[in-house]
């Protein structure tokens, strides 16, 4: 037997699909272990950070680690980014203790059973680099937030304010961005129009103050107007670039109305049920094989004169490239 852990209960439904009666999957609900709540956990000294039992997770644990011990071999599949691969770096480290067998990690961006029998394939280790920016980014967190908010609260004598190490410049550019709004003198500028029947125009100059169009109003008054030229031309407009997080959020904000909570929660759900890829990600890169299939799909559905052809995208540096823009895995679902 197989055993397969990932963090999510929906995700492992999903998955356990796919697998066969081989495998075991198994979900921890989250991360297994975090900073203590009750006090700092992190060495001023060495910045090394102290991770305990998230609440009621060892009890989950050892009911995972008896699963373990029937095992041939353990996969991790939890999400492909810092905070799973913080969450399969714990499960590895608890299950070496007990078992000696393979513990491998599995990388995959949608949940179908391709990119499943894919990433078992390719099973590989964990990736301590991806771990150690998850820690630094907790540690962070915890600096900032537990050892910063607690002056702020007595410097503006108001409970319940904090800190945080993103929160915090955010609000800033937000302040910054506010003052210059309301220190923006505004200027009044006014245009001559000339209206025709069935268009109008304006005249090329603009005034600050109506008196001064007064010497164009008049020389305007009896002069004969002439249409020298009509242009027509079509204009072919590309088609908006696949998803990435930051763009599906807007989008659902504008044409939704949904906040980035709701999107953030709906696409992770649409994800772990096996409908979409994973909704985290900076790129608009598409899988070619994946591009392919839709195109066929459209000029079967279509015509072949809605079909486009596959464009590829400048990303900038940051972009992670592992990560596909997100889309639908597929389209008879």
């Amino acid at each position: 037997m197989i055993l397969f852990l990932v963090e999510s209960f929906t995700k492992a439904k999903t998955i356990s699909k796919y697998l066969g009666k081989d495998y075991l999957v198994r979900a921890t609900g989250g991360h297994i272990k975090d900073l203590p709540e009750d006090k700092l956990g992190v060495d001023l000294e060495t910045l090394n950070p102290t991770f305990l039992w998230k609440k009621g997770k060892k009890k989950l644990f050892d009911e995972l680690k008896k699963s373990s011990l029937k095992a041939q071999l353990v996969l991790l599949g939890t999400d492909p980014d810092r905070e799973g691969e913080a969450i399969s770096y714990f499960l590895w480290e608890e299950l070496r203790k007990v078992i000696n067998i393979p513990i491998r990690r599995v990388y995959f961006y949608e949940i179908t059973k391709p990119a499943l029998q894919k990433a078992i394939k390719e099973q590989t280790n964990i990736n301590m680099n991806l771990v150690k920016a998850q820690f630094a980014r907790r540690v962070l967190d915890r600096l900032i937030g537990y050892l910063l908010s607690p002056e702020l609260q007595k410097s503006l004598k108001t409970r319940g304010l904090s800190v945080g190490r993103v929160q915090s410049p955010a609000l800033r550019l937000i302040v910054e961005r506010e003052r210059e709004i309301q220190s923006f003198k505004k200027k009044k500028f006014y245009y001559i129009k000339v209206v025709f029947e069935g268009f109008s125009a304006y005249l090329g100059v603009r005034f600050e103050k109506p008196e001064n169009a007064k010497p164009y109003l008049e020389k305007l008054k009896d002069v004969f107007f002439e249409v020298k030229e009509v242009q027509e031309w079509e204009e072919m407009v590309p088609p908006p670039k696949p998803f990435n997080t930051p763009e599906l959020q807007k989008t659902a904000n504008e044409k939704l109305g949904f906040s980035v909570e709701k999107t953030t929660k709906l696409a992770q759900l649409l994800y772990e049920e096996g409908y979409i890829t994973y909704p985290r990600t900076d790129a608009h890169r598409m899988s070619p094989e994946k591009a392919v299939e839709f195109l066929q799909w459209i000029e079967k559905n279509y015509g072949v004169e809605y079909v486009g052809k596959l464009r590829k995208f400048k990303e900038k540096a940051h972009v992670q490239s592992a990560h596909e823009c997100i889309r639908p895995t597929s389209l008879v679902k």
